[in-house]
């Protein structure tokens, strides 16, 4: 009989712990979910460390023009029209670039290019951008790409073919070194439809790991575990 209450009261401290537990994991992956949810509105590439990029988002907008970025002629013979700072397709903020003449146009691709303040020699700066290519399998275009460059030298070309981001928007990333003078662009043509460019981050500061898989993954199966054993 006494043998049968010890381990009563053993169960029932056990399942009492189980339940602080099971409570306090819960309390974590609602912490990690609410540190990395993005929430409409805020402006993700501004919270980024050491980030050189000035108007990143096209957030300081007034006009169809993306101000602190300077543009070539090609994106100014179509400004309002092919080329402009657009709130109806984002990222994160509320704007982004649309951009990219037709393919055929004599002026070339539409370009911007911004120069990065605080540039420092020897340092490696990883860029960073989203893109978002508005079209759909049937329509795309082979002729069609964007490429990102430094001091007018391709670093990356997403062409307008299979691989191109038309089901939202996609992170592409590249490395360079800074000479201490180093003007970021982008060059976009397409056929008919546009493309989105928005979050555009540089900097020299060492990459944050992103908790949210782990604990979400983590978290997610010792809860599952937890269950497991409740229903035992």
């Amino acid at each position: 009989m006494a043998s049968r209450e010890l381990c009563a009261r053993v169960q029932e401290k056990i399942r009492l712990a189980m339940r602080a537990i099971h409570r306090i994991l819960l309390l974590v992956l609602l912490a990690g979910i609410l540190a990395n949810a993005v929430v409409a509105g805020t402006i993700s590439c501004d919270s980024s460390p050491g980030n050189v990029i000035v108007n990143c988002g096209f957030e300081s907008n007034a006009g169809p023009a993306p101000a602190d970025w300077v543009t070539n002629a090609a994106f100014d013979a179509h400004l309002g029209v092919y080329n402009s700072v657009e709130n109806q397709i984002f990222n994160s903020g509320t704007n982004a670039l649309m951009f990219g003449n037709f393919d055929s146009d004599p002026l070339g691709p539409a370009g911007i290019s911004q120069a990065l303040s605080g540039d420092v020699i020897g340092a490696t700066y990883t860029v960073t951008f989203y893109l978002f290519y508005n079209t759909t399998s049937s329509n795309l275009d082979p002729n069609a790409f964007v490429k990102a460059t430094i001091n007018g030298v391709t670093q990356l070309t997403i062409p307008g073919d299979d691989a191109a981001p038309i089901h939202g928007f996609v992170q592409y990333q590249f490395n360079f070194t800074g000479t201490g003078a180093d003007t970021l662009g982008f060059l976009a043509q397409t056929n008919p439809s546009e493309w989105f460019l928005d979050d555009v981050v540089a900097t020299d500061a060492p990459p944050v790991p992103e908790p949210a898989p782990w604990v979400l993954t983590s978290g997610g199966l010792l809860l599952a575990g937890l269950s497991r054993i409740r229903r035992k």
